[in-house]
Protein backbone atom coordinates (compact mmCIF):
# COMPACT_ATOMS: atom_id res chain seq x y z
CA UNK A 1 0.00 0.00 0.00
CA UNK A 2 1.85 3.44 -1.12
CA UNK A 3 1.29 6.36 0.83
CA UNK A 4 -0.82 8.15 -1.14
CA UNK A 5 -3.61 5.37 -0.54
CA UNK A 6 -2.52 5.49 3.13
CA UNK A 7 -2.83 9.05 3.48
CA UNK A 8 -6.82 8.86 1.71
CA UNK A 9 -7.85 5.65 3.55
CA UNK A 10 -6.09 7.78 6.85
CA UNK A 11 -8.75 10.81 6.25
CA UNK A 12 -11.63 8.21 5.43
CA UNK A 13 -11.32 6.11 8.71
CA UNK A 14 -10.76 9.35 10.45
CA UNK A 15 -14.63 10.31 9.23
CA UNK A 16 -16.38 7.45 9.93
CA UNK A 17 -14.83 6.07 12.93
CA UNK A 18 -12.12 3.90 14.49
CA UNK A 19 -12.40 0.13 12.96
CA UNK A 20 -10.19 -3.06 13.45
CA UNK A 21 -7.82 -1.59 10.35
CA UNK A 22 -7.41 1.87 11.96
CA UNK A 23 -6.42 -0.14 15.55
CA UNK A 24 -4.54 -2.32 13.32
CA UNK A 25 -2.29 0.28 11.50
CA UNK A 26 -1.75 2.81 14.48
CA UNK A 27 -0.04 -0.33 16.25
CA UNK A 28 2.38 -0.64 13.85
CA UNK A 29 5.86 0.67 14.92
CA UNK A 30 6.99 1.46 10.92
CA UNK A 31 3.12 3.74 10.31
CA UNK A 32 3.73 7.37 11.23
CA UNK A 33 0.46 9.47 10.94
CA UNK A 34 0.21 13.03 11.36
CA UNK A 35 -2.25 16.41 11.20
CA UNK A 36 -1.32 18.51 7.95
CA UNK A 37 -3.08 21.39 6.89
CA UNK A 38 -3.58 22.78 2.81
CA UNK A 39 -4.23 26.83 2.56
CA UNK A 40 -5.49 28.31 -0.80
CA UNK A 41 -5.37 31.74 -0.89
CA UNK A 42 -8.28 33.12 -3.58
CA UNK A 43 -10.64 36.25 -4.36
CA UNK A 44 -13.73 36.47 -5.87
CA UNK A 45 -15.99 39.40 -6.71
CA UNK A 46 -20.04 38.85 -4.37
CA UNK A 47 -21.98 38.44 -6.93
CA UNK A 48 -20.30 37.99 -10.11
CA UNK A 49 -19.84 35.38 -12.49
CA UNK A 50 -17.13 32.05 -12.19
CA UNK A 51 -15.16 33.92 -14.77
CA UNK A 52 -13.90 36.38 -11.94
CA UNK A 53 -13.06 33.98 -9.16
CA UNK A 54 -9.14 33.80 -8.80
CA UNK A 55 -6.50 31.65 -7.08
CA UNK A 56 -3.46 33.58 -6.04
CA UNK A 57 -1.29 30.89 -4.14
CA UNK A 58 -1.46 28.00 -2.01
CA UNK A 59 0.55 25.12 0.10
CA UNK A 60 1.13 22.35 2.86
CA UNK A 61 2.06 22.80 6.04
CA UNK A 62 2.60 20.23 9.10
CA UNK A 63 2.54 20.77 12.96
CA UNK A 64 5.89 22.81 14.21
CA UNK A 65 5.67 24.66 10.45
CA UNK A 66 4.61 27.70 9.33
CA UNK A 67 3.32 29.13 5.83
CA UNK A 68 3.51 32.37 4.81
CA UNK A 69 1.23 33.57 1.23
CA UNK A 70 1.75 37.01 0.58
CA UNK A 71 -0.98 39.40 -0.94
CA UNK A 72 -2.06 42.51 -2.47
CA UNK A 73 -5.08 44.74 -1.78
CA UNK A 74 -4.99 47.85 -3.47
CA UNK A 75 -1.92 49.74 -2.16
CA UNK A 76 -1.70 47.09 0.92
CA UNK A 77 1.12 44.57 0.11
CA UNK A 78 0.58 42.02 3.22
CA UNK A 79 1.16 38.14 4.21
CA UNK A 80 -1.10 36.01 6.14
CA UNK A 81 0.99 33.28 7.93
CA UNK A 82 -0.91 29.94 8.98
CA UNK A 83 1.27 28.12 11.95
CA UNK A 84 -0.30 24.13 12.70
CA UNK A 85 0.47 23.03 16.04
CA UNK A 86 -0.58 19.92 18.04
CA UNK A 87 -1.71 20.93 21.68
CA UNK A 88 -3.25 18.37 24.22
CA UNK A 89 -4.16 16.11 20.97
CA UNK A 90 -5.84 18.92 19.27
CA UNK A 91 -5.05 20.75 15.85
CA UNK A 92 -4.86 24.33 16.54
CA UNK A 93 -4.02 26.59 13.56
CA UNK A 94 -2.76 30.21 14.30
CA UNK A 95 -3.38 32.95 11.16
CA UNK A 96 -1.60 36.18 11.02
CA UNK A 97 -0.79 38.93 9.38
CA UNK A 98 2.25 40.75 8.81
CA UNK A 99 2.76 43.69 8.76
CA UNK A 100 0.70 44.70 11.98
CA UNK A 101 -0.41 47.82 10.26
CA UNK A 102 -2.47 45.94 7.42
CA UNK A 103 -4.49 44.05 9.86
CA UNK A 104 -6.58 47.36 11.10
CA UNK A 105 -6.26 48.35 7.44
CA UNK A 106 -8.19 44.89 5.87
CA UNK A 107 -10.46 44.52 8.88
CA UNK A 108 -8.26 41.11 10.33
CA UNK A 109 -8.14 39.77 13.54
CA UNK A 110 -5.04 37.22 14.16
CA UNK A 111 -7.03 33.73 15.37
CA UNK A 112 -6.57 30.10 16.49
CA UNK A 113 -8.85 27.91 14.65
CA UNK A 114 -9.54 24.34 16.06
CA UNK A 115 -9.58 21.89 13.55
CA UNK A 116 -9.21 18.71 14.90
CA UNK A 117 -12.84 17.64 13.42
CA UNK A 118 -11.22 17.88 10.15
CA UNK A 119 -13.82 20.82 8.78
CA UNK A 120 -12.15 23.23 6.16
CA UNK A 121 -12.86 26.46 6.85
CA UNK A 122 -13.18 29.70 4.91
CA UNK A 123 -11.21 32.96 6.70
CA UNK A 124 -11.85 36.34 5.23
CA UNK A 125 -8.57 38.36 4.99
CA UNK A 126 -10.08 41.84 3.68
CA UNK A 127 -11.60 43.71 0.70
CA UNK A 128 -10.11 45.83 -2.32
CA UNK A 129 -12.28 49.50 -3.19
CA UNK A 130 -13.71 47.35 -5.88
CA UNK A 131 -15.37 44.92 -3.24
CA UNK A 132 -13.51 42.03 -4.42
CA UNK A 133 -12.99 39.21 -1.19
CA UNK A 134 -9.35 38.22 -0.43
CA UNK A 135 -10.00 34.49 1.02
CA UNK A 136 -7.48 31.91 3.07
CA UNK A 137 -9.48 28.25 2.73
CA UNK A 138 -8.07 26.02 5.21
CA UNK A 139 -7.99 22.41 4.29
CA UNK A 140 -6.98 19.64 7.84
CA UNK A 141 -6.42 16.49 6.83
CA UNK A 142 -4.34 13.21 8.13
CA UNK A 143 -1.31 12.35 6.27
CA UNK A 144 0.11 8.30 6.43
CA UNK A 145 3.38 7.58 5.78
CA UNK A 146 3.71 3.86 5.93
CA UNK A 147 7.48 2.51 6.05
CA UNK A 148 6.25 -1.06 6.49
CA UNK A 149 9.10 -3.71 4.80
CA UNK A 150 7.76 -4.88 2.05
CA UNK A 151 8.74 -8.56 0.67
CA UNK A 152 10.70 -7.63 -2.64
CA UNK A 153 8.62 -9.26 -5.53
CA UNK A 154 10.62 -8.60 -8.81
CA UNK A 155 7.60 -8.07 -11.04
CA UNK A 156 6.56 -5.13 -9.38
CA UNK A 157 9.40 -3.35 -10.65
CA UNK A 158 8.48 -3.55 -14.29
CA UNK A 159 11.74 -4.18 -15.62
CA UNK A 160 10.87 -5.00 -19.16
CA UNK A 161 8.96 -1.56 -19.58
CA UNK A 162 11.10 1.00 -21.07
CA UNK A 163 11.42 4.66 -20.18
CA UNK A 164 12.87 7.37 -23.26
CA UNK A 165 13.30 10.61 -21.20
CA UNK A 166 14.50 12.37 -24.53
CA UNK A 167 16.70 10.05 -25.86
CA UNK A 168 18.73 10.92 -28.26
CA UNK A 169 18.61 8.69 -31.64
CA UNK A 170 21.41 8.19 -33.87
CA UNK A 171 21.36 5.91 -37.12
CA UNK A 172 24.64 4.47 -38.36
CA UNK A 173 26.53 6.08 -35.17
CA UNK A 174 26.56 9.33 -36.82
CA UNK A 175 23.29 11.01 -38.45
CA UNK A 176 21.18 12.17 -35.71
CA UNK A 177 17.53 11.86 -36.76
CA UNK A 178 15.42 12.88 -33.64
CA UNK A 179 14.77 11.97 -29.95
CA UNK A 180 11.96 9.88 -28.01
CA UNK A 181 10.20 10.74 -25.37
CA UNK A 182 7.88 8.20 -24.05
CA UNK A 183 7.48 5.44 -21.18
CA UNK A 184 5.84 2.88 -19.39
CA UNK A 185 5.30 0.00 -21.41
CA UNK A 186 7.46 -2.86 -22.60
CA UNK A 187 7.43 -2.59 -26.46
CA UNK A 188 9.29 0.31 -28.06
CA UNK A 189 8.27 1.50 -31.70
CA UNK A 190 10.35 3.49 -33.86
CA UNK A 191 9.47 4.29 -37.79
CA UNK A 192 12.45 6.40 -39.47
CA UNK A 193 12.39 7.84 -42.84
CA UNK A 194 14.35 5.77 -45.56
CA UNK A 195 15.75 3.58 -42.63
CA UNK A 196 13.25 1.16 -40.55
CA UNK A 197 9.87 0.51 -38.74
CA UNK A 198 11.23 -1.20 -35.86
CA UNK A 199 9.41 -2.81 -32.81
CA UNK A 200 11.70 -3.95 -30.40
CA UNK A 201 11.63 -5.44 -26.08
CA UNK A 202 13.50 -7.02 -23.59
CA UNK A 203 11.21 -9.88 -24.00
CA UNK A 204 10.81 -12.62 -26.76
CA UNK A 205 8.57 -11.35 -29.01
CA UNK A 206 6.94 -13.80 -32.11
CA UNK A 207 8.54 -13.05 -35.36
CA UNK A 208 11.18 -11.02 -33.42
CA UNK A 209 14.85 -11.55 -34.00
CA UNK A 210 17.80 -11.14 -31.30
CA UNK A 211 19.25 -7.77 -33.21
CA UNK A 212 19.55 -5.75 -30.14
CA UNK A 213 21.56 -5.10 -27.26
CA UNK A 214 20.61 -2.65 -24.02
CA UNK A 215 23.89 -1.80 -22.33
CA UNK A 216 24.73 0.89 -19.76
CA UNK A 217 21.21 2.83 -20.84
CA UNK A 218 22.35 2.74 -24.56
CA UNK A 219 19.91 0.91 -27.07
CA UNK A 220 21.73 -0.60 -29.87
CA UNK A 221 19.67 -1.93 -33.07
CA UNK A 222 21.44 -3.60 -35.61
CA UNK A 223 20.23 -5.58 -39.20
CA UNK A 224 22.57 -8.00 -40.11
CA UNK A 225 21.49 -8.01 -43.82
CA UNK A 226 22.53 -4.60 -44.27
CA UNK A 227 24.61 -3.52 -41.29
CA UNK A 228 21.95 -0.61 -40.30
CA UNK A 229 22.25 0.67 -36.70
CA UNK A 230 19.58 2.65 -34.26
CA UNK A 231 21.15 3.71 -31.23
CA UNK A 232 19.28 5.18 -28.50
CA UNK A 233 20.81 6.66 -25.32
CA UNK A 234 19.65 7.69 -22.00
CA UNK A 235 17.46 4.30 -21.94
CA UNK A 236 15.90 3.44 -18.03
CA UNK A 237 13.44 0.59 -17.39
CA UNK A 238 11.02 -0.14 -14.66
CA UNK A 239 8.15 1.41 -13.33
CA UNK A 240 7.20 4.67 -11.50
CA UNK A 241 10.96 4.51 -10.62
CA UNK A 242 12.69 3.72 -13.47
CA UNK A 243 16.70 3.10 -13.32
CA UNK A 244 19.39 2.57 -15.95
CA UNK A 245 19.94 -1.33 -15.81
CA UNK A 246 22.88 -2.50 -14.70
CA UNK A 247 25.15 -5.70 -15.24
CA UNK A 248 24.13 -5.67 -19.43
CA UNK A 249 24.28 -6.48 -21.84
CA UNK A 250 20.77 -7.38 -22.03
CA UNK A 251 19.30 -9.26 -24.89
CA UNK A 252 16.70 -7.01 -27.02
CA UNK A 253 13.94 -8.83 -29.53
CA UNK A 254 13.68 -6.72 -32.66
CA UNK A 255 10.89 -6.56 -35.65
CA UNK A 256 12.53 -4.90 -38.07
CA UNK A 257 10.60 -3.81 -41.44
CA UNK A 258 10.81 -1.32 -44.07
CA UNK A 259 10.22 2.11 -43.33
CA UNK A 260 6.24 3.27 -44.08
CA UNK A 261 8.04 6.41 -45.68
CA UNK A 262 10.63 7.40 -47.76
CA UNK A 263 12.88 10.44 -46.98
CA UNK A 264 11.28 12.29 -49.88
CA UNK A 265 7.51 11.54 -48.63
CA UNK A 266 8.22 12.66 -45.67
CA UNK A 267 9.65 16.11 -46.78
CA UNK A 268 7.01 16.83 -49.14
CA UNK A 269 4.31 15.76 -46.01
CA UNK A 270 6.31 18.89 -44.16
CA UNK A 271 5.91 21.54 -46.70
CA UNK A 272 2.39 20.74 -47.32
CA UNK A 273 1.66 20.73 -43.35
CA UNK A 274 3.82 24.23 -43.24
CA UNK A 275 2.19 25.81 -46.18
CA UNK A 276 -1.43 24.86 -45.40
CA UNK A 277 -1.18 26.12 -41.90
CA UNK A 278 0.79 29.83 -43.03
CA UNK A 279 -2.60 29.51 -45.14
CA UNK A 280 -4.29 29.22 -42.64
CA UNK A 281 -3.05 31.43 -40.34
CA UNK A 282 -2.25 29.21 -37.70
CA UNK A 283 1.89 29.28 -38.38
CA UNK A 284 3.60 30.56 -35.33
CA UNK A 285 6.80 31.98 -35.16
CA UNK A 286 8.01 28.70 -33.58
CA UNK A 287 6.26 26.20 -35.52
CA UNK A 288 7.57 27.99 -38.22
CA UNK A 289 11.61 27.43 -37.01
CA UNK A 290 10.94 24.01 -36.39
CA UNK A 291 10.09 23.62 -39.78
CA UNK A 292 12.57 25.11 -41.68
CA UNK A 293 15.27 23.43 -39.22
CA UNK A 294 13.83 20.05 -40.18
CA UNK A 295 13.65 20.74 -43.78
CA UNK A 296 17.22 22.39 -43.70
CA UNK A 297 18.08 18.95 -42.34
CA UNK A 298 17.83 17.45 -46.38
CA UNK A 299 18.06 14.77 -46.89
CA UNK A 300 17.39 13.83 -43.82
CA UNK A 301 16.08 11.01 -42.13
CA UNK A 302 13.83 11.99 -39.71
CA UNK A 303 11.57 10.47 -36.82
CA UNK A 304 8.33 9.87 -38.80
CA UNK A 305 6.87 8.46 -35.24
CA UNK A 306 7.70 6.67 -32.44
CA UNK A 307 5.97 5.26 -29.08
CA UNK A 308 5.99 2.63 -26.74
CA UNK A 309 2.91 -0.03 -26.12
CA UNK A 310 1.77 -3.27 -24.47
CA UNK A 311 1.89 -7.02 -25.80
CA UNK A 312 -0.64 -8.10 -28.12
CA UNK A 313 -2.66 -11.02 -27.38
CA UNK A 314 -0.16 -13.80 -27.93
CA UNK A 315 2.96 -11.95 -29.09
CA UNK A 316 5.12 -12.49 -26.05
CA UNK A 317 6.50 -15.47 -27.26
CA UNK A 318 8.50 -16.14 -23.84
CA UNK A 319 5.32 -16.12 -21.40
CA UNK A 320 5.61 -19.45 -20.74
CA UNK A 321 9.48 -19.85 -19.93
Amino acid sequence: MNSYICGYLGLWLALIGPSAYSAEISASEFVHREFVVEAALVSYAPGAGLERYETHSGGMADAGSTLGLGFRVDEIVASVTMKPRIEDGRLLVALEMEPQKSNQALGFEAQTLDVTDLKPAAIRLGADEHERVYQLNITPGVRVIDNTPRRLDIRTLYLENWRFPDSPILVNDRTYVGRMTCSQSPVATLDITGVASVEFSLCRMTDSQPWGVLDNGVVTLTNPDDNTTIQISNVANGGPHAVELPGGPYQVWVKWSAPTHTIEEHRQELVALRDRLRKEGELTADRADSFEKQLAAEPGPWVYSLGVRGFRKGERADESE
